[in-house]
């Protein structure tokens, strides 16, 4: 397996963070953590749809955050590269989607199989293979697919909330326009919390 690569090392992994941290990359792994985070909603979102009991979702959810945290800490300092463990949204989505059709130890055997077939694939190297003989336009309408119906009934219930709405697009653009260093994507989040408040939700549901 000579196409692993050595990695840096974690001996100074600390000493490195610290000498590189600033605003730039911390606005970018907040991003990130946002958006890893809010992956959350949607695996509840799908496992609710196929009916799976609660008690499973949040096992799902927390185990996969702490698999993707500890791993998401580990290799990327190993490495130091950028390399995120997520799990896969269009997958959960998929995941969520066979559950009532072929049950639920069908769809797990599935899933390890899957995870199988990706680490040999990943220890034997064969993945600039597999992207030369599936083209990438391909993958991306797999994935553009299955994350559809979703996008969609997202922006449904913007029909009868379109003040929140406008007002996180504007709070995006006048912050991506104006607040060079802050992503505007906490910019827009803030917004939508502080109207949120001060329209009187509970935030304790």
């Amino acid at each position: 397996m000579t196409h692993i690569e050595k990695g840096v090392g974690l001996r100074t992994a600390p000493r490195d963070f610290l000498r590189d941290l600033n605003i730039d990359n911390l606005s970018a792994g907040l991003v990130a953590g946002i958006f890893g985070l809010s992956a959350g909603i949607i695996h509840i979102s799908a496992g609710t749809a196929a009916g799976l009991d609660s008690h499973f979702l949040l096992i799902w959810v927390v185990s996969y955050l702490l698999i993707n945290g500890l791993f998401g800490l580990v290799v990327p300092a190993y490495y130091r590269l950028p390399l995120p463990m997520a799990n896969s949204i269009p997958g959960a989505l998929l995941f969520a989607a066979v559950i009532p059709v072929v049950g639920l130890e069908a769809a797990l055997g599935a899933t390890l199989i899957a995870g199988a077939i990706s680490l040999v694939a990943g220890l034997a190297g064969v993945m600039g293979i597999v992207m030369k003989l599936i083209p990438m336009p391909i993958v991306m309408g797999m994935v553009a697919g299955i994350l559809l119906k979703f996008g969609l009934n997202m922006v449904a219930p913007l029909e009868s909330a379109m003040l929140p709405a406008a007002i996180m697009i504007l709070a995006f653009f006048i912050s991506a326009r104006l607040l060079r260093r802050v992503p505007p994507l906490i910019v827009a989040m803030l917004a939508g919390i502080a109207y949120m408040a001060y329209s009187g939700v509970d935030f304790s549901r």
